[in-house]
């Protein structure tokens, strides 16, 4: 009885529903996702739970169909726009394009299940609308409410894998001595950045797995060995393809000349003079030839090229020579080496000077002249033409006394300490130099440059008083140390150290101060 009645109801709503508003039936409604004016309205929430807020193209997803409250019955009318429905439980039902789902007939049923597969890759956003019947099952629309909601699910932008170009490996003709760089162009067509790209060098087609840098150190490779490198680029998401670079062969590395050492730099014109080099070749190849060049003065002499000896009849004294050598190992030379300047000498010794002294072992003081005296020979019997000295004040060379003999009083001070260096020139070589022994400026005693003895009268009626002045070479301040009178050439020792005689004591006034 119920049954009728409800199916008289939905006849008497389609006679009065508008043409886009649905009709509730008992056993499920398409078509009907916006609702319906023959219940009330809003009074229920639809539920609509398992739509991707961002669908993968191809995937299928369970959705519930549910309401805000807990009627005696309900229904409701799922549409959505693209994709597929499918698998409804045992209480709904899909239409024919799996584009709605419905209720069934299932009295006291107020959710629903089905699977909803997602539609190709490039469709873009889709949208579901759903309606919700909330029924009291009086089978009259008197107490049913009806709610609807729609939502959207957006395709979701799959990762597209990163790829690489422009792959190789700098220098492209490497030595041992050279690191290997790997560089190439990062591609991602959905603009992700670089994240966990790996690198494997391969050595003579072999994996060597300690190796995952794009810099590979120069110090594991050797002449001969050919190199490449594969790197598989990923954005942190998806590894591209793997891209491998053309190989490259490591090349020879020429030798070098780490030192030329002559057998002296400091020959006399009867010497004659060679040489001896260390060189290296990081390959480990022999050294295969060896070039020389001798250069005078900066000059090659280009009679001497390849010589191992510089004859010591090419050689004159002052001469500054050098050589510079090169190496080979057979495929490359190295760079020029140039040793050390070798200065050319004489055969002739050098005079001695000896016994220098000043002052004559005696303490100058500040008025007098310091004189130096030495003795000088020479193993060749040569003569000596020209000496120099070099005086020092306080341990500290004098630059303006340079020279001079004996050194004037007027450059020494009392106090100072004075010393000369002296060395002789044969015209070829210089002695030594050779010091003396410091002497220390001493004081020179003060002056009495006027003394007289005055008085008014030079009568016992007045005193005799003495008058003196002096002066002092080292500027020193002066005080009367001593005064002694005499009368009558007889010294008074009453008046010891007076400047001030009393005229009484001057005993008639004759005397001498």
């Amino acid at each position: 009885m119920r049954t009728a009645v409800g199916i008289v109801l939905l006849v008497v709503l389609l006679a009065v529903a508008p043409l886009n508003q649905v009709v509730a039936k008992d056993n499920g409604m398409y078509n009907s996702s916006g609702g319906c004016n023959c219940h009330g309205y809003s009074s229920v929430t639809a539920q609509l739970s398992g739509v991707p807020t961002d669908y993968t193209p191809g995937t299928s997803y369970t959705l519930t169909v549910g309401m805000g409250t807990s009627p005696n019955t309900g229904g409701f009318n799922l549409e959505v726009n693209k994709g597929q429905l499918s698998n409804p439980d045992a209480n709904s039902k899909v239409n024919a394009n799996g584009r709605q789902a419905t209720h069934d007939y299932a009295p006291g049923t107020t959710s629903w299940t089905m699977d909803w597969t997602a539609p190709a890759a490039g469709s873009g956003a889709v949208r579901f609308d759903l309606a919700v019947l909330s029924a009291n099952g009086n089978g009259a629309t008197s107490g049913d409410t009806f709610g609807t909601t729609s939502t959207t699910a957006n395709e979701a932008v799959s990762n597209q894998a990163p790829s690489i170009s422009n792959l190789a490996i700098a220098p492209n003709a490497p030595t041992t001595l050279a690191d290997l760089t790997a560089s190439y162009t990062f591609l991602d067509d959905d603009g992700d950045t670089e994240s966990g790209s790996s690198v494997a060098w391969y050595r003579n087609g072999v994996v060597q797995p300690s190796h995952t840098a794009l810099t590979l150190p120069a110090s594991v490779t050797s002449k001969g060995e050919s190199w490449h490198v594969e790197v598989t680029p990923s954005d942190g998401m998806d590894a591209g393809t793997t891209e491998a670079s053309t190989p490259v062969i490591v090349v020879n590395s020429a030798p070098s000349v780490v030192s030329v050492t002559p057998s002296s730099v400091t020959p006399d014109t009867s010497v004659d003079v060679t040489f001896s080099l260390q060189s290296e070749d990081v390959d480990g190849d022999a050294t295969t030839t060896t070039e020389a060049r001798w250069h005078l003065e900066g000059s090659p002499v280009h009679s001497l090229d390849n010589a191992t000896t510089l004859p010591s009849f090419a050689t004159r004294p002052g001469d500054v020579w050098s050589v510079e050598v090169r190496v080979s190992d057979g495929t490359d030379v190295s760079e020029w080496f140039m040793s050390d300047p070798i200065t050319v000498g004489s055969s002739n010794e050098a005079p001695v000077v000896s016994e220098v002294q000043i002052g004559n072992a005696t303490v100058p003081l500040t008025g007098d002249s310091i004189l130096a005296t030495w003795l000088e020979s020479d193993p060749d019997g040569d003569a000596v033409q020209s000496v120099e000295l070099v005086w020092s004040r306080d341990g500290v060379a004098v630059s303006a006394a340079d020279g001079l003999n004996p050194l004037p009083s007027s450059m020494t001070a009392k106090g100072e300490a004075w010393s000369v260096q002296v060395r002789a020139y044969d015209g070829n070589l210089w002695s030594a130099w050779t010091t003396s022994q410091t002497l220390v400026v001493g004081n020179t005693p003060p002056a009495i440059d006027d003394a007289r003895i005055v008085s008014t009268s030079f009568t016992v009626q007045d005193n005799l008083t003495l008058n003196l002045t002096g002066s002092d070479v080292d500027g020193d301040d002066l005080t009367i140390t001593s005064v002694r009178w005499f009368l009558n050439d007889v010294e008074q020792g009453t008046a010891v150290d007076e400047t001030v005689l009393p005229g009484a004591a001057a005993g008639g006034g004759r005397g001498g101060g």
